[in-house]
């Protein structure tokens, strides 16, 4: 039931166009997560605990729950059937002072918190509920200082630290302006839009982005702000539209749109590749293209979308099963985009480099991390979750990006394209942060950061080390139930 409400938006938002598929495809999500990453760990901890018994207090195979559960959570960031989205660590977004300690453990840290205080409760609750303790009897007592201390832990790490004091509006290695379009395009009706309007009309935003205080040295647009693919031939007098306003003012521009890319070496096409009527095989990409004076169209810096958002951006696993290629079939332009291909960062001026995530790639801590191990001095995301209105999925999305900046102690310059654009700092305050279906600009100054933290540096190590003590559990659990048998 929680995870049917809360990720209702998604088929919900469906009947605003009304795009069926994507009624189906979020009906199909709520049935379906559950089954894939629900269902597998409930069955693994009831089968461990019918076959390892604790005599004196059964509450204790209890302890099995957290490395099973975030076992469970992380697999669903490895692999195409990706759904990361609900967290048991994103209750706590909004409780900055409780969730410091990720830069160190990565926020699965936060799931195992949140287990073992509802483990403490139930086990509470059980013995006074089977009259097995008073509720004033000193093991209540006992119990009530354990989950009281173990709910404090985190403030402390807070305090040794002065993670707050050293985090919020942190400029340590030095300063950018940027500007943050918020253009607030119908995201149904922008693919139908005459294309050269939407693009003097962007150039336009970019304009006032250019005269506003801080003066940006760097513009930032939302994921597939143009209904079109930039860099095609036919597409040349609107990328010079851009292209002009870029070189006269100097400010690189850093815009979302559908990218190609022809194949000549039929040896390295990929299987699921499209295919134009004469036979020549393409690909088109969900991409970041930074736009720069005096570099050439052909030689921008580009980020193709990697975590492609299953059923609308692609079918998981197509390649394998090309069948499912042509089963989305939206009435927008966004479907069948290919997997990125290449780690990229980007490069601005010479000076600083950033990286940049695509809507969904924001909702995968380790995917993030290792772009800034890589070098990132701050971080960029770019989204359009026009489709979700003001639905729970829009504020979630935008809730989510704190724990990127906490876990890698980066400022990230958020652009959505109806909301919420905001900027974040590397404690999670967040700035500046749009109305929803509100065209706005935001000038704005973020921080330049070197120091890497110890998750950006060695990943979700914990995390891993949960799935080898889920291994050696159901290993155990196997070995027991033989071993009764004998």
């Amino acid at each position: 039931m929680w995870e049917l409400i809360a990720i209702s938006w998604i088929g919900l938002s469906g009947f605003s166009k009304p795009e069926y598929f994507m009624v189906i495809g979020g009906l199909l999500t709520a049935v379906l997560h559950p089954i894939v990453y629900l269902l597998p760990p409930t069955i693994l901890f009831f089968f461990v605990a019918r076959n390892i018994k604790f005599k004196i207090h059964p509450e204790l195979i209890l302890i099995v729950l957290p490395p099973i559960w975030i076992a469970f959570e992380y697999l669903q960031t490895i692999n195409e059937l990706t759904f990361p989205w609900l967290s048991l660590a994103y209750t706590q977004t909004y409780n900055l002072s409780k969730v410091q300690y990720i830069d160190i453990t990565g926020m699965y840290a936060i799931t195992i918190w949140i287990i073992i205080i509802s483990i403490l409760l139930f086990m509470g609750f059980r013995r006074i509920s089977f009259k097995k303790w008073e509720i004033k009897s000193k093991n209540s007592f006992a119990l009530l200082l354990l989950i009281l201390a173990i709910y404090f832990i985190p403030d402390m790490y807070n305090m040794i630290t002065s993670a707050k004091s050293e985090y919020t509006n942190n400029f340590s290695d030095g300063t950018l302006n940027v500007a943050i379009v918020q253009p607030n395009k119908d995201p149904w009706k922008k693919w139908s839009t005459d294309q050269i309007a939407i693009t003097e009309e962007y150039t336009g935003l970019m304009k006032d982005a250019a005269n506003g205080k801080p003066k940006p040295q760097l513009i930032i647009l939302p994921e597939t702000s143009l209904p079109y693919v930039l860099r095609m031939p036919m597409n040349a007098p609107k990328h010079e539209i851009i292209k002009s306003f870029v070189d006269r003012t100097g400010i690189p521009v850093l815009i979302g749109a559908p990218d190609i890319v022809y194949y000549s070496d039929t040896d390295n096409v990929p299987v699921d590749a499209r295919e134009f009527s004469d036979g020549d095989k393409y690909d088109v990409f969900n991409t970041a293209i930074l736009i720069e004076k005096g570099v050439k169209i052909n030689d921008y810096q580009t980020h193709d979308k990697f975590k492609l958002v299953i059923g609308s951006e692609r079918m998981p696993y197509q390649d394998k099963l090309i069948f499912l290629r042509d089963m989305i079939k939206f009435t927008v332009g966004l479907s069948n985009f290919q997997i990125g291909k290449d780690t990229v960062l980007f490069d601005l001026d010479g000076k600083y480099k950033f990286n940049t995530a695509i809507c969904y790639e924001s909702v995968f801590p380790e995917f993030f991390a290792n772009y800034v191990d890589m070098g990132a001095d701050f971080s960029v995301i770019i989204t359009n979750d026009g489709w979700w209105g003001k639905m729970f999925g829009t504020y979630q999305h935008n809730q989510y990006a704190t724990f990127r900046a906490i876990e890698n102690r980066r400022w990230i310059a958020r652009s959505a394209n109806t909301g919420i654009s905001c900027t974040i700092d590397p404690y999670g305050n967040m700035y500046d942060a749009t109305e929803i279906h509100e065209r706005t600009i935001i000038n704005s100054t973020i921080g330049i950061r070197k120091e890497k933290t110890f998750f950006t540096k060695n990943g979700d190590i914990l995390s891993k080390l949960m799935i080898i003590i889920t291994i050696i559990t159901f290993l155990s659990a196997i070995i027991r139930k033989i071993w009764r048998k004998d």
